[in-house]
């Protein structure tokens, strides 16, 4: 809107700000999969599960999808281009690709929405059922099925979470798709609406992967009992003394 006239600064934003957004929105999405699989396979391995070598995993799948999910979009801010509209007044930051680009653009964009939800909601069933499963096999006077309605209802959030993530993420996906440009100040709330919508999942995820958890939430708690017991040894040497008598 022409109210910052800086070119360097407006090259910068054009080439980084919607690059960014990108890539930590898909980030963020991938490692709520993440975390999914690791539930799944807690319950799948059950006493087979090695915590050491899933914590080795974690990592080197975390370094996996931040170089693989920065490779695949690096073509946004390479095809950017600064645009002066003399007669309107404004500069533009315009994205031109190659109907080849555009078609891999649109598919990385599908494939980033479609295969961590997918996985977070076929999971999050596959958890209920291997719960219910290994229950009705340890309590013989209670069925599977009536297992399975008890899972259900104790885990229902995990995949109502899942259905409520894609729900709030449709917008951004829908808005990656639309070509046109906002010319007309009356036409930003229905844009900033669907784009900021898309944001409320990443403020979420503590609320949906931690308090609806009673481990990830007794975990939290110790921490930050811990976190506490430092701050106040740091501010008073002699804290744990004075809390014990």
């Amino acid at each position: 809107m022409n109210i910052i006239t800086s070119r360097s600064f407006l090259w910068f934003n054009c080439h980084s700000i919607e690059y960014l957004l990108r890539f930590l929105l898909a980030i963020n999405d991938w490692l709520h999969a993440c975390v999914t699989v690791e539930r799944f396979l807690v319950i799948f391995l059950g006493v087979r599960f090695n915590k050491a070598i899933s914590k080795q995993y974690a990592t080197r799948t975390v370094w996996i999808i931040l170089l693989s999910t920065a490779a695949s979009i690096v073509h946004d801010p390479m095809h950017r281009r600064l645009i002066d509209d003399t007669e309107e007044g404004r500069t533009w930051c315009i994205l031109r690709l190659t109907p080849q680009l555009e078609i891999y653009d649109r598919f990385i964009n599908i494939f980033h929405f479609l295969i961590p939800f997918s996985l977070n909601f076929i999971l999050a069933i596959g958890i209920i059922f291997l719960t219910a499963r290994q229950r009705s096999a340890v309590q013989h006077e209670v069925t599977f099925k009536q297992q399975l309605r008890k899972q259900l209802s104790q885990h229902k959030h995990l995949i109502l979470s899942s259905i409520l993530l894609v729900i709030l993420a449709v917008p951004r996906l829908v808005i990656s798709f639309l070509p046109n440009c906002m010319k007309s100040a009356k036409e930003y709330k229905l844009f900033l609406a669907g784009y900021f919508v898309s944001f409320i999942p990443p403020i979420l995820h503590f609320f949906i992967f931690v308090l609806t958890s009673e481990i990830y939430k007794k975990e939290f708690e110790i921490m930050m009992k811990q976190k506490w017991r430092a701050f106040q040894r740091r501010l008073n040497p002699n804290y744990e003394l004075s809390s014990r008598n």
